[in-house]
């Protein structure tokens, strides 16, 4: 039924559709299961909830493909999601051993969502606040050296 009604929404947003459904289906089915891999699966996440809406929002509203523009905007709003995605696997790395998950951990990742602002406030020629995004954003080594929580 949903890509019926995104048939009548136009070739584009069927497309954009489509895409999503792809994505939702190798995420979670063998034999690819996204979702075991945190680059992958948070790539598709990321592009399935931010990327895509703001295409087929776009395809929807003007009847065909959106501008380049758009689509940067579109991806740099996945990117992001991505990020954001990422930096919340760092607090399982516990359960990601029990699950035999393949994360992302935070000495090669810690980059990731913070790039993207510094670049943009680099190219702004406003090279101190991309300094201060990226002053923070060393390797932050292995989780399991932190002290354990303190319970309440």
């Amino acid at each position: 039924m949903s890509l019926g009604v995104a048939a009548l929404l136009g070739v584009a947003v069927f497309v954009a559709a489509c895409v999503g459904r792809a994505l939702a289906w190798v995420y979670s089915a063998p034999p690819l299961r996204l979702k075991q891999n945190g680059w992958f699966g948070n790539a598709a996440c990321g592009f399935c909830y931010e990327s895509l809406p703001w295409f087929t929002g776009a395809a929807a509203l003007i009847g065909g493909v959106p501008d380049g523009r758009t689509i940067g905007i579109a991806l740099l709003y996945g990117i992001g999601a991505h990020g954001i995605m990422t930096l919340n696997d760092f607090t399982s790395v516990e359960g990601d051993q029990v699950m035999k998950l393949n994360r992302c951990r935070c000495s090669s990742a810690s980059m990731v969502p913070q790039s993207s602002p510094a670049g943009h406030g680099a190219a702004a020629a406003c090279r101190h606040r991309a300094a201060l995004v990226l002053g923070p954003a060393g390797p932050c080594g292995d989780r399991r050296r932190l002290p354990p929580a303190q319970k309440r």
